[in-house]
């Protein structure tokens, strides 16, 4: 997930278009990363997000690069891949997942809100959809490392069959955690979700971490301990929803 707290801003002209002036473009960049060519020009509002401007036109539309759905979790805004029914029939088929970002994005409120002062078109934070349990379901599994990531939350359980062990949860109770939470996904998986986004070493209880087998010996930060819904988003972050703590029982006992 690319952090972006204090994004790069980098004018530049914008490439030429037969005779027309050349206008002035921003580069919003975090992490060495560009997310829109030209903040002045994407269309922040459609949905999906179309942040990367076409170079040859000057039009977002026909680019068809780093598109995204940007929803609110928590006080962040968060960027993943657009869903199908986000995109318009009439250019879905069009579209594969190399039109879409690559990795999600988690920005602060305060630094979109300041985006706002210097670009006029830049909505307000507000104005962008809260998170559902889906979108956090779908954060959640672009996490894994890639060489087990899986495409959907469906093919999660059947993954986690092939983990080696997991720490400091036993295995079999650690997966039966991950069930749980996937049950709650799909059980209201248009439920918005509340709750608070933290930084793993913040929060005050454990993360339990999968581990697999083979090259590179991926290992997986799963979810935070004593929870009832807690994901771990990568290393660095997690979730923790308004659902409740978890009540100490088979989980606790788990721990090694």
């Amino acid at each position: 997930m690319i952090y972006c707290e204090s994004p790069t801003l980098e004018q530049w002209l914008a490439p030429p278009q037969e005779n027309f002036p050349r206008p002035t473009w921003t580069k919003l960049l975090a992490g060495g990363v560009m997310l829109s060519n030209s903040i002045e020009y994407a269309t922040w509002t459609a949905c999906p997000v179309e942040p990367i401007v076409c170079e040859a036109c000057w039009n977002s539309g026909c680019a068809q690069a780093g598109l995204a759905r940007i929803v609110r979790l928590g006080d962040y805004l968060l960027w993943l891949p657009p869903r199908p029914r986000d995109i318009d029939e009439s250019w879905r088929e069009e579209l594969n997942e190399a039109a879409f970002i690559r990795e999600a994005v988690l920005i602060p409120a305060p630094t979109w809100e300041e985006l706002r002062t210097r670009f006029s078109d830049v909505p307000p934070a507000e104005s962008y959809p809260r998170a559902v349990r889906s979108d956090l379901a779908t954060a959640w599994i672009r996490e894994m490392p890639e060489a087990v990531r899986v495409a959907e939350l469906g093919g999660l359980e059947a993954r986690l069959r092939e983990a080696l062990a997991s720490d400091p949860l036993d295995l079999e109770v650690a997966r039966d955690v991950v069930q749980r939470m996937s049950s709650w996904v799909f059980q209201q998986p248009e439920g918005a979700v509340e709750g608070q986004l933290v930084r793993s070493q913040d929060c005050r209880d454990d993360v339990n971490t999968f581990y697999f087998d083979g090259p590179p010996f991926a290992e997986w930060p799963a979810f935070v301990i004593g929870c009832e819904i807690g994901f771990a988003l990568g290393a660095d972050w997690v979730f923790l929803s308004e659902a409740g703590r978890a009540e100490p029982d088979a989980a606790a006992d788990g721990r090694r």
